[in-house]
């Protein structure tokens, strides 16, 4: 019975950890996740990555530069093919000729720092 009060504190621990964790990897394809894990340890703590539907397909809007004033936002398909850059120096709105925010429509978000 000693031993049980040990127990408690260190299931309760791991559960906090398990909560803590952000990443939604449910069918998340393998090349977005080595993106996200490649940026997981960015120091820009405003950094996600948003699954939309957009042309009838799944795309991924990776926000990794939102601590630049100038920063850009990649648009991929899930193949990791880029499609295109939103924001940057030049503010892009426009993916394939299309008004992004318009003709997507924001599916989850699928890991936020």
């Amino acid at each position: 019975m000693k031993n049980v009060r040990y127990l408690i504190p260190i299931l309760i621990f791991m559960a906090l950890v398990q909560i803590g964790c952000t990443k939604d990897d449910e069918d998340v394809p393998e090349c977005i996740e080595k993106l996200i894990d490649q940026e997981s340890n960015d120091a820009c703590p405003a950094a996600s990555v948003e699954e939309y539907t957009f042309e009838g397909q799944l795309v991924y809007v990776l926000n990794f530069q939102n601590c630049l004033a100038d920063g850009g936002s990649e648009v991929r398909k899930a193949n990791c093919e880029i499609m295109g850059l939103l924001g940057g120096i030049i503010g892009n709105v426009n993916i394939n000729g299309k008004v992004f925010d318009q003709h997507a429509s924001l599916v989850r978000t699928v890991w936020k720092k």
